[in-house]
């Protein structure tokens, strides 16, 4: 095994032998990222030798996404909304689905707040790749994230600082409301953990590989929802702002039934699979 082409013939058919679905895109992902080089590079180079260190290290990421491990973990790297972020194992890896929440939310700022600043909170920052995509499209946007892990954090301060977002993006440790004290936001938004324990253990095999506590609620997944749904609405200012929750497709009617007994109307969004997506809470409008 020494050439491009025969790496990348080894690679699909391990990747394929293990069950993965993506075994044509994952193994040219990994080549390319080690050589350092485009895909196009081995399509028009299939005779190409890499350096034997090369190989292998080709065969050490191939091997560990067989054993079902996130591309996002083993290239410290995932794309979302056009832009690349790194990523690392312990936390959550932004999906191409939460780009649809990305979209409804900046279409809110450029209709709502067109001509003068508005004040963003996120619960529960991950990867920062949210707050960074508003934060880069909406220029008179002013956001504060929180995150209760650690990693969670360090990982949004590098996303945040290669995006040089640093004096528009602010960080806070902290559970949800916990560490604001005041009404002070325009908007609220939040993609939660809102998997069920049963969803979780009958997921993929990557997604167990995620950060158990960025993925599974209590209540059936709709703990921390329900909690932003009643506790909003006296963080936004003078009780007037938008609410945008991700949610699990099935979710939504139950969602908006509960919003109800708070005298929240609110809209289900759905993906391009046709799937409940995003819980939609507008208040005061």
């Amino acid at each position: 095994m020494k050439t491009i082409k025969d790496i990348i013939l080894w690679g699909r058919n391990f990747l394929k032998n293990k069950g993965v679905e993506s075994f044509s895109l994952d193994t040219d992902l990994i080549i390319s990222s080690i050589l350092g080089r485009e895909k196009s590079f081995l399509y028009a180079h299939p005779e190409f030798e890499p350096s034997n260190e090369q190989i292998g290290r080709i065969k050490k990421l191939i091997t560990l996404r067989g054993h079902r491990f996130p591309v996002s973990y083993l290239l410290n790297s995932k794309e979302f909304y056009g832009l690349e972020f790194y990523i690392e194992r312990g936390v959550f890896t932004p999906r191409p689905e939460t780009e649809i929440l990305v979209s409804n939310l900046l279409d809110t700022i450029n209709a709502e707040y067109k001509n003068r600043n508005v004040k963003m909170f996120e619960i529960g920052l991950g990867s920062g790749a949210i707050s960074v995509v508003v934060g880069l499209n909406a220029v008179n946007a002013t956001i504060y994230g929180c995150d209760v892990s650690k990693k969670a954090i360090s990982i949004s301060k590098k996303n945040i600082l290669r995006y040089n977002l640093g004096d528009r993006v602010h960080i806070i440790r902290s559970f949800d409301f916990d560490a604001v004290k005041e009404a002070s936001f325009d908007i609220i938004v939040s993609n939660p953990p809102y998997l069920s324990l049963n969803d979780y253990l009958s997921a993929e095999k990557e997604v167990r590989k995620e950060p158990r506590k960025a993925l599974i609620a209590r209540d059936r997944g709709l703990f921390l929802i329900k909690k932003i749904i009643r506790e909003g609405r006296r963080f936004l200012k003078n009780q007037r702002g938008f609410i945008f929750i991700e949610i699990g497709d099935g979710q939504g009617e139950e969602l908006k039934n509960y919003s109800l007994k708070f005298g929240l109307e609110a809209e289900i969004i759905k993906d391009y699979a046709d799937k409940e997506r995003v819980l939609k809470i507008s208040v005061g409008y």
